[in-house]
């Protein structure tokens, strides 16, 4: 069985393509043309509202006359939406890499991260026999996905999942055996009057350039020359971009993909001026259903396809955008409330410990108590000695309970906590954060952790940041008088240097 039916959806500029799925087999595709629907710039009267109305309208009315009934909706989203990174990193633990990743980003990315729905891919490599890793990072705003997910619902559609468009084209080439997982492919789509080179590495894309070819403004049929030479041109920057930062590793091979006459021709025109194996592919593959929508339903086709590479199913933002959902906020910053699940469990079982140990110290002294007053002091000497040694157990258990009452069930750690990991500068993690209570009800808090720049100046600044941070937190101040730098010194993790530190706030 291939099971239920799924759909992708394809948006590009001016339209968007369907393709009915079952299991990575397609059982009919349709394109769309949005026409109207599209905002025009010169009218006054149009909105993104009343255009998204429009749009929604039209997808109904196409899944009513092509009777497509699914059960699942997944999205392919073109390149103009999509944010694609790539970039090294030392090689850190797992738990560590998101908070570095967060970091790289801020310097390529001109959002915050919380605008943003992401996911990254991290690839081991070794550099001048240093360890590390190829990060590769793709975003989308969470307001264009938003929108997406806004007028699927608005057609009664759940969307499950949303990828860029590169990688649903990777994951249709693999599943027809065209390309392979073990090679480094570059994929040239000659789609009109725009070239668009793919870079992928064993299938998870690297690196995405997309061009005219032909000069802006110009109407018409472009000169076959002109295309010649802007297409070899580009392709030569994109190569040597790729080699210069992505990797030394060289391309195997590429595919050309274009139905157009010239693009059988420009694939052995670019095969031979690269010297690299070149093979041309028709959009439609020779699918059914995909003469009219050629390329753009591969693209809606790819993001249904699954059972390929664990690797190349990772890039879902929706996913990961649900998983981003279940944060909530204490003291108005954010956390997980499943990375507290084990400590609110543990909290959980020592409270009913506290509580068992209170009953039975409770039920032991009422039978202490009651031996002593059936016990009489005419029964001699014996007995006597027998009632002191009840009473002095009877004073040692109300010690313990007086010890009981004494322990902390609510305290003010969770903020403090929170306070503090959100109060971290750039580029520094924790370590160890333990906090510690005196006899007199008072606080000391020891940080301690690392801190990485590529100047180490910079490091010893984000240190002496922190400190000052911490130093003038009003929310702090209110449990905290005083923040000690006690100790700084310089470390080296796996071949990079970075520095250490200890604050202790009292």
């Amino acid at each position: 069985m291939a099971g239920p039916r799924k759909l992708g959806i394809f948006w590009s500029e001016n339209s968007f393509t369907l393709v009915e799925a079952e299991g990575n087999l397609p059982v009919g595709a349709v394109l769309v043309p949005l026409g109207d629907a599209v905002k025009q710039p010169d009218s006054p009267f149009t909105s993104d509202l009343t255009a998204d109305l429009q749009i929604v309208a039209l997808l109904q009315k196409t899944l009513r006359d092509h009777k497509i009934d699914p059960s699942r909706v997944y999205l392919s989203l073109p390149s103009k939406d999509v944010i694609l990174r790539s970039f090294a990193v030392p090689a850190v633990k797992p738990e560590e890499l998101g908070g570095l990743v967060e970091f790289e980003v801020k310097k390529y990315v001109p959002f915050g991260m919380s605008e943003l729905a992401f996911v990254y891919h991290p690839v081991p490599f070794v550099e001048d026999k240093i360890k590390k890793l190829r990060v590769i990072f793709c975003a989308v705003r969470k307001d264009i996905l938003d929108r997406y997910e806004r007028i699927c619902a608005q057609a009664n559609l759940v969307v499950v999942g949303a990828e860029p468009a590169a990688m649903g084209l990777a994951k249709v080439l693999v599943s027809r055996n065209h390309m392979r997982t073990d090679r480094r492919t570059c994929i040239l789509h000659v789609d009109g009057r725009v070239g668009r080179m793919m870079f992928f590495d064993r299938g998870i894309i690297q690196f995405m350039r997309e061009f005219s070819l032909f000069a802006a403004g110009g109407q018409g049929e472009p000169d076959a020359e002109v295309v010649k030479s802007r297409l070899l041109n580009e392709a030569h920057n994109s190569m040597d971009y790729y080699d210069r930062q992505i990797s030394d590793d060289k391309i195997d091979e590429i595919i050309v993909l274009g139905s157009c006459a010239q693009a059988a021709e420009l694939a052995k025109l670019v095969g031979n001026d690269l010297n690299l194996p070149v093979k041309h592919l028709l959009e439609s593959l020779n699918i059914a259903h995909f003469e009219a929508c050629q390329a753009q339903g591969l693209y809606a086709l790819g993001a249904c396809v699954s059972n390929v590479l664990p690797e190349m199913s990772v890039f879902n933002f929706i996913q990961k955008k649900s998983a981003a959902s279940s944060k909530a906020t204490v003291f108005g910053l954010p956390f997980d409330v499943r990375e507290f699940i084990p400590v609110l469990q543990t909290a959980a079982l020592c409270v009913a410990v506290l509580v068992a140990a209170f009953a039975a110290a409770q039920w032991k002294l009422k039978g202490l108590e009651s031996q002593v007053t059936g016990l009489s002091s005419a029964q001699g000497e014996f007995l006597s000695v027998r009632v002191e040694d009840i009473k002095q157990k009877t004073a040692d258990n109300r010690g313990k309970l007086k010890e009981y009452k004494k322990i902390r069930i609510k305290t003010d750690v969770a903020f403090l906590l929170a306070h503090t990991v959100q109060s971290l500068p750039e580029g520094v993690w924790l370590k160890d954060l333990n906090v510690r209570y005196g006899n007199d009800d008072k606080v000391t808090v020891d940080i301690s952790g690392y801190v990485y720049a590529e100047d180490s100046n910079k490091q010893l600044r984000s240190v002496n940041g922190l400190v000052e941070v911490l130093r003038s937190s009003k929310e702090l101040s209110r449990y905290l008088s005083a923040v000690q730098l006690t100790s700084m010194q310089r470390q080296d993790i796996n071949g990079v240097a970075v520095t250490y530190f200890l604050i202790t706030c009292s």
